[in-house]
């Protein structure tokens, strides 16, 4: 929890290097902790899109020196945490649930 938050927020970005996995968590983590996630640009979730998508190294590099170096960390932050928190918050999920049990 708190512990956790801290930690991801020693950093300016998280790089997450999977090419293959379709979701984790700890994306989801550090993006409720306001860091923004990097992803190859072909993993494909549901907050993808809020990703900074990349293709190869010098991709990652080019976004790096245009977004991470130069837009505002808090700019930044505020938007990652908050595509989290109307696709994952509370609210959010108890609604999906919701929806989803009055479709039985």
């Amino acid at each position: 929890g708190e512990e956790l938050n801290r930690f991801y927020n020693l950093g300016s970005a998280m790089l997450f290097p999977s090419k293959a996995e379709g979701f984790s968590l700890v994306i989801l983590e550090a993006m409720s902790a306001g860091v923004p996630v990097f992803v190859y640009e072909n993993l494909l979730f549901k907050l993808s899109d809020k990703c900074l998508r990349f293709k190869d190294e010098a991709d990652f590099e080019r976004i790096m020196n245009e977004r991470i170096l130069t837009q505002s960390r808090e700019e930044l932050s505020r938007e990652v945490r908050q595509a989290v928190l109307e696709n994952y918050g509370w609210d959010k999920v108890a609604s999906d649930y919701r929806d989803i049990a009055s479709l039985r």
